[in-house]
């Protein structure tokens, strides 16, 4: 078996595609073992990773699932105090 080679993506990529790819690096999981865990095609992952395509937010939501993550929403924190608005 060959070695665990690191995704990499464009510059342009939606930021929640980069942190998943790097949470993806991080255990060292392929594509093509998430794409069937999540039940998401295998070349719309990698229109995500190259072309800057958008994914919907249930395939993003399936990947995270399969490492254990989940999405949610948070206050943004104001830059005056650092602390969180509500």
């Amino acid at each position: 078996m060959k070695p665990f080679q690191p995704h990499k993506f464009d510059d342009n990529v939606h930021p929640l595609v980069r942190q998943l790819f790097t949470a993806m690096n991080a255990r060292h999981v392929n594509k093509r073992w998430m794409a069937k865990k999540a039940g998401v095609n295998y070349t719309s992952m990698g229109d995500w990773q190259y072309r800057g395509y958008r994914p919907r937010l249930a395939n993003i939501e399936a990947c995270l699932n399969v490492l254990g993550y989940e999405l949610a929403i948070v206050p943004k924190k104001t830059v005056d105090t650092g602390k969180a608005r509500v």
